[in-house]
């Protein structure tokens, strides 16, 4: 398998390849869902761009509709999103320092740089005022939360970064889509994959999500019971 980064512009330090190679090649033999790499070529000459060459990994990318053999699966929708947050689960319960992973990245402080930064990109990029971002932002910022635990965040862990048997929908066989990999809070991780999510009345904020086949998505809190069930983590600071 070859990876490289999109065609077009592409913003600074985005779909880094060499920090996408320096994390699968540490995690692979720890964390079997990450694919082994076998190779950082970071010579533009070759093909147009940095790029990496993985292990290739067989399965189906769920994407805006269920295949057919998926279809007809008793329990799909639940049985889907436990995988989903087992393989998130598992992840966050690797040790960075074990494997060689504890420079990737600045843990301490890592929800407050996030929350300030997106705030500097919102008001860099806006095209009209919108005083509700700032209101809200006031309030994310007050209320960041100091949690000492430090785990390998994927940093944008969905259904479709994630692969599965043909038609067996009960573990995550592969994540793909390392290059923001960082050091942080693992539930900051939860909490983004939540967003992803549709919430509890049913509806859906992100437009990938395969529609309901025969029974509603389990609802956030009850994946945060989960995770936290598999973890043994303190999800008291889950808003």
């Amino acid at each position: 398998m070859v990876r490289r980064p999109p065609l077009g512009p592409l913003p600074k330090n985005a779909h880094d390849m060499a920090r996408e190679h320096q994390v699968l090649s540490r995690l692979h033999a720890t964390y079997d869902r990450a694919p082994r790499v076998y190779l950082l070529c970071e010579d533009p000459s070759v093909i147009g761009a940095p790029f990496l060459v993985a292990k290739r990994r067989r399965g189906t990318v769920l994407r805006r509709e269920w295949p057919e053999n998926f279809r007809r699966l008793d329990g799909l929708e639940r049985r889907i999103a436990l995988a989903l947050i087992d393989a998130l689960a598992d992840l966050h319960l690797v040790n960075p320092e074990a494997i060689g992973l504890g420079d990737l990245g600045r843990p301490q402080g890592f929800a407050a740089r996030q929350v300030k930064g997106w705030g500097e990109r919102w008001h860099a990029a806006k095209d009209k005022e919108l005083p509700v971002f700032d209101v809200v932002h006031g309030e994310l910022r007050r209320r960041v939360p100091d949690n000492p635990r430090v785990s390998v965040l994927h940093n944008d862990f969905k259904l479709d970064n994630c692969m599965v048997e043909n038609g067996v929908p009960d573990r995550v066989t592969a994540v793909f889509d390392w290059d923001m990999a960082t050091l942080g809070d693992p539930l900051v991780d939860l909490g983004t994959f939540l967003n992803y999510w549709p919430s509890e009345d049913g509806s859906f904020s992100w437009n990938k999500m395969p529609p309901m086949v025969r029974e509603p998505y389990p609802g956030r809190a009850e994946l945060i019971a989960h995770y936290a069930q598999r973890t043994g983590f303190d999800v008291g600071d889950m808003n």
